[in-house]
């Protein structure tokens, strides 16, 4: 999940309330359109859900307009539509700004030398921990519950452990503090950590 804070300035570039000079925000995600109005803050905000790839681009492009009459579109169903009249006078643009979103996917991988005793997979826990102080845990992967995966000992002697964390488990940017902690089947406990990038 993406989220965006859009504020309108002034000719220094100092925030203004939009309340009577914008009463929306159109934001166009490609071709998928969201429609907000202005927080009591004297700013909007929206947010997306990103599904697409790692690794392609999304154009943000958002628009603030002052209405005339009733809105230039309404959504039905799950589909925007046109609602002016040749007749009636279109909203009328206040403000435009876009942006390119790059969408990009955290990659978390422990490469674990195998010890004395095999590891015991199930005895794994993961703790993803922000610069707030929010912990995410994550446990071995199940069919009722998404978590980090385990293969090997390879051939080389190690085993790798992976997970790709949401965008709300990791820091926005710079690196995010992974743990992870398991057990050999003799009972000894095993701890590893390292800083994940977070571009």
């Amino acid at each position: 999940m993406v989220k965006f804070d859009f504020v309108l300035t002034n000719g220094f570039g100092r925030p203004i309330d939009p309340v009577g000079i914008a009463d929306y925000v159109a934001a166009y995600f490609g071709n998928e359109r969201i429609e907000v109005e202005p927080l009591p803050a004297g700013y909007f905000r929206f947010e997306h859900k990103v599904d697409t790839p790692a690794g392609t681009e999304i154009d943000v492009d958002c628009t603030a307009y002052r209405q005339r009459a009733e809105r230039d579109f309404a959504k039905v169903g799950n589909e925007w539509m046109a609602t002016s009249s040749p007749y009636a006078e279109p909203d009328r643009k206040m403000a435009h700004d876009s942006v390119k979103l790059e969408v990009y996917q955290s990659h978390v991988r422990f490469r674990i030398p195998r010890p004395a005793d095999d590891l015991d997979p199930s005895s794994g826990v993961m703790h993803i921990v922000r610069s707030d102080g929010h912990v995410t845990t994550v446990y071995i992967d199940r069919p009722h519950r998404p978590g980090f995966k385990i293969a090997g000992p390879g051939a080389d002697g190690y085993y790798d452990i992976t997970f790709d964390p949401d965008g709300d488990m990791v820091n926005h940017t710079g690196t995010t503090r992974v743990e992870f902690r398991i057990h050999d089947l003799a009972g000894h406990r095993h701890d590893f950590e390292q800083q994940m990038a977070t571009p």
